[in-house]
């Protein structure tokens, strides 16, 4: 199966130019690991697609956040049942007039990318550097994963330009809040602790799911704590988190080197929870 793509359900179709997602990023979009036809986590990218859509307005969050996440669905498994890869789906205010302000009665736009690809095996340990861009504070948004990410795009960037893998980006303060791909965690000893995101970063869909079951399981106490670089320099171990990947260690950050892996090979064979569908698929 090649990459694959869809505008409202035509294939191959186009987005028009006066699409508010593509001009003002007025929207949300979710990545979501698909095996076997089956989308992982089913139910937390389901539940942020709707805090996103909440947070932009739009109407009826939570039914359009679920029929865009199962239309996608069934585009993708009328073409491939047991097709496996990543699904990214946008889904915009739509087309509209020029100007900010957002008209009611507008009618979405879903954009759906498939690209085919089997789960690959773990990543080699990151080499990441602290990004001179720091994030912003929005605590309204309350880490929501909206269009509009170009600090990501920009620390991303500036990271691989330096001969990083990755970004660590932090607050205005100097608090670490994540990497530029995904959530950060740190072990101390038996305790796993990651930064908060409320008023910055994403909420990562695998972050919620260790803190809410695959921690505890797994043995570890678990903290939503702000981080530092005192206390990155006291850890055994990082690493990051998303739903791509699913967990890569971190080799360090900046001069600071992390050498245990033991939370993250024990966690990464658990974090993708292919049973949590949420909804009937049709």
């Amino acid at each position: 199966m090649t990459e694959r793509s869809w505008v409202d359900g035509v294939e191959g179709a186009e987005v028009p130019i006066d699409d508010r997602g593509f001009n003002l990023a007025d929207g949300a979009f979710e990545t979501m690991r698909v095996k076997a036809g089956l989308p992982a986590c089913f139910s937390l990218h389901r539940a942020r697609l709707a805090a996103g859509l909440s947070c932009l307005g739009f109407d009826s969050p939570a039914k359009t956040a679920e029929k865009a996440l199962l239309d996608a669905l069934e585009w993708l498994r009328a073409i491939d049942w047991e097709a496996c890869g990543v699904l990214r789906l946008t889904l915009t205010r739509g087309s509209g007039p020029r100007g900010y302000r957002a008209l009611s009665g507008l009618p979405t736009r879903l954009v759906s990318r498939f690209v085919p690809g089997e789960i690959e095996p773990p990543l080699a340990p990151a080499r990441m550097g602290i990004a001179p861009i720091c994030y912003a504070s929005q605590p309204f948004f309350h880490g929501a994963k909206l269009l509009a990410r170009a600090e990501q795009v920009v620390a991303t960037s500036w990271a691989h330009q330096q001969g990083y893998d990755d970004a660590l980006m932090s607050s205005a303060e100097g608090r670490w809040v994540s990497a530029g791909s995904g959530n950060l965690f740190l072990r101390l000893g038996t305790r796993l602790m990651t930064p908060p995101v409320d008023d910055m970063g994403i909420a990562g869909t695998r972050r919620e799911l260790i803190l809410s079951t695959l921690a505890t399981s797994a043995g570890y106490e678990v903290a939503v704590e702000p981080c530092t670089e005192e206390i990155a320099r006291g850890a055994d171990e990082a690493f990051l988190c998303n739903a791509v990947v699913g967990i890569r260690s971190i080799q360090s950050v900046a001069d600071i080197g992390f050498a245990s892996t033991a939370a993250a090979e024990r966690l990464r064979p658990l974090i993708h929870d292919w049973n949590d569908c949420g909804a009937t698929l049709r």
